[in-house]
């Protein structure tokens, strides 16, 4: 390892090119790291002609580790960046944002000196690579090169505008390098046309500005030799202001196994390529799905890294924490757990779209159904098992099935029970182990392994259980909103037969308690004497099963608090769901008596949806 300072003119100076590996993360930086950047430039260009100046130290502007990579022929010289290239990757951005600036405020000397630093000379073989000092990874080339070329600020920012044009009140985020290069375009200005206040022209201020980079502001440079190890130096080093996330590492340490760079080349795009798609390609600053941070149970967490954690949780079979996720990966690989890198991206990849089914629920088909009502329970610890399922070849689609049926039975009536979760993670790692040791591993097998559950976390319980909670629960209050639409809808898609439109509901359904919470001014008691105890006791039904129904939420607020002889044949006449047929067939009154024996057959149904032990 050979350590040196470099000024920011030196480093760039020089014919070579500092090539971002493929596996590295994209363009991360934001407007709290730029701001800091331009403020080190600026406050070091307005001290560069005080007296003595030339004596004083250096700014450090951090640090960047680089590997040579071996070339033959006549290439431009290339160097890896191991660590630093969001730093190296904005000065770049800087200098070509510079440039723009030089030309429009017409400090003449700038634009060629700045191009100098950004762009390469000497290319004998690939002009259109080889041509820029950075090189970023495929995913932000595009949005790089419209950086780097660009000369004209309000063409860039017409091509890429923050409002939408046809609703300017939508805000369009720019790509994250087309917003730095702007950033630094108006800083320069902004702050070169202050000269005013000062003796400067503005053509000397913006000539200052490569003045401190030639003179000012330096990096540390670590150049490894061809015999160490990257790995171990990304691994203790982050990126400045934006920590590394688990998958950062884990796809570092997995390329870095790869072999030759046009190998880990075919595998990134065989595989890897799939956690780097944009939800837009139109506006890639929308950011990538794998990217979107997604909330299960108190974490709220990249969906990269929760489902890393899901993954490696269910190869282990022991409960892997994010933070211990890439230390508990490698420990697993280095077991011999594959043949070779490309078995490994396979598996990993196969997985991924297993994860990306239960997140990208489609009601439509049993999994999707399944990944929905296990999402409003919130029950993520099930995923790891539910993972291996749906991965297990020697499984079929009935056995897959089943036992999604069975999980998902287990976990309602718990819920509906009342039975604790804080035991989960465990208690399905405990189901995953027993299940793989077993030589019949299908369906009854599992039934058998889950229906022996017997203590407060592992019990499944049985019918008589199921409906004395069923029938005296307060859903609404108890459960909440939610879950009680999980439930409603689940309990409407039974009801559909095979002799039975299905009603494809458009939007939201929300909750209408049938007997209103605030039920005084148009639901009279029957004038019974203890009018107290009987206020008490239907006050008691409001929030069951019986007294809860799904409707569109436009439709809820026209039903609000209306008398019964109002209320209910609006229900039959505009809903169309199965579910609402109780209030239809001229039915004008709504008792405590109805509440009870809706209940009860709704639990004679959800018996049937979800079947116990």
């Amino acid at each position: 390892m050979k350590t040196d300072t470099a000024k920011i003119h030196q480093l760039f100076s020089m014919e070579r090119r500092f090539v971002i590996p493929l596996f590295q993360r994209p363009y991360v930086w934001g407007p709290d790291q730029w701001e800091a950047l331009w403020e080190d430039i600026r406050e070091m260009t307005e001290g560069i002609r005080e007296p003595n100046s030339s004596s004083r130290p250096a700014h450090f502007l951090g640090a960047i580790v680089l590997q040579g990579v071996p070339l033959s022929g006549h290439h431009v010289a290339e160097f890896q960046v191991i660590d630093g290239q969001q730093r190296l990757t904005t000065l770049q951005l800087f200098l070509s944002a510079l440039r723009a600036a030089a030309l429009a405020l017409k400090a003449l000397k700038v634009p060629e000196m700045a191009l100098s630093l950004f762009q390469n000379r000497d290319m004998l073989v690939n002009e259109d690579v080889e041509r820029w000092k950075v090189w970023p990874t495929r995913k932000d080339q595009d949005q790089y090169l419209k950086a780097m070329n660009a000369v004209d600020r309000a063409a860039l920012a017409a091509e890429f505008p923050e409002r939408d044009p046809k609703d300017r009140r939508r805000k369009l985020p720019r790509p994250p390098m087309v917003a730095a290069w702007i950033y630094f375009h108006d800083a320069i200005v902004a702050w070169a046309n202050s000269a005013s206040e000062s003796d400067q022209t503005v053509a000397d201020r913006v000539l200052d500005v490569l003045l401190a980079l030639r003179t000012r502001l330096e990096m540390v440079q670590i150049d490894l030799t061809e015999n160490e190890s990257p790995q171990v130096i990304f691994e203790t080093l982050n990126a400045r202001g934006v920590p590394l996330l688990a998958a950062d590492l884990l796809r570092n340490y997995i390329f870095q196994r790869a072999g030759s760079p046009a190998k880990a080349e075919q595998l990134h795009q065989s595989y890897w390529r799939r956690f780097e798609v944009d939800l837009d390609p139109q506006n890639p600053a929308l950011g990538r799905w794998w990217d979107q941070e997604e909330r299960q149970g108190r974490m709220t967490r990249a969906r990269l890294d929760l489902f890393l954690q899901h993954y490696v949780t269910a190869q282990t079979s022991r409960v892997v924490r994010i933070p211990d996720l890439f230390d508990d990966y490698k420990a697993w690989v280095k077991r011999g757990s594959f043949e070779s890198v490309e078995e490994e991206l396979k598996t990993l990849t196969r997985y991924a779209g297993h994860f990306e089914t239960l997140l990208r629920a489609d009601e439509s088909k049993p999994v999707g159904r399944f990944a929905e009502r296990v999402r409003a329970m919130d029950q993520s610890t099930v995923f790891p098992l539910v993972l291996w399922v749906l991965d297990t070849p020697t499984l079929t689609d009935h056995d897959r099935l089943a036992i999604l049926r069975d999980l998902e039975s287990l976990l309602l009536r718990r819920m509906v029970c009342g039975r604790p979760t804080n035991g989960y993670n465990k208690l399905f790692l405990q189901l995953l182990t027993g299940f793989r040791a077993q030589p019949a591993g299908n369906a009854a097998a599992f039934h058998t392994l889950l229906a022996t559950g017997k203590t407060d976390v592992s019990e499944w319980p049985d019918d008589a259980a199921f409906e004395k909670a069923w029938m005296d629960l307060d859903a609404y209050t108890e459960l909440g909103p939610g879950r009680v639409v999980m439930i409603l809808r689940a309990l409407e898609d039974a009801l559909h037969g095979p002799k039975t439109e299905q009603v494809v509901v458009q939007g939201p359904l929300s909750i209408e308690h049938v007997m209103p919470q605030a039920w005084d001014p148009h639901w009279p008691l029957p004038g019974a004497a203890d009018t107290v105890t009987e206020a008490v006791a239907r006050t008691a039904l409001l929030h069951d099963f019986g007294n809860l129904t799904l409707i569109t939420p436009k439709f809820n607020s026209s039903l609000s608090n209306r008398p019964a002889n109002e209320k209910l044949p609006d229900i039959d006449r505009h809903s169309g769901l199965l579910l609402n047929k109780d209030f239809g067939g001229g039915r004008t009154t709504w008792t405590e008596k109805d509440i009870r024996e809706r209940t009860q057959r709704l639990f004679q149904l959800a018996k049937r949806v979800w079947p116990g032990p």
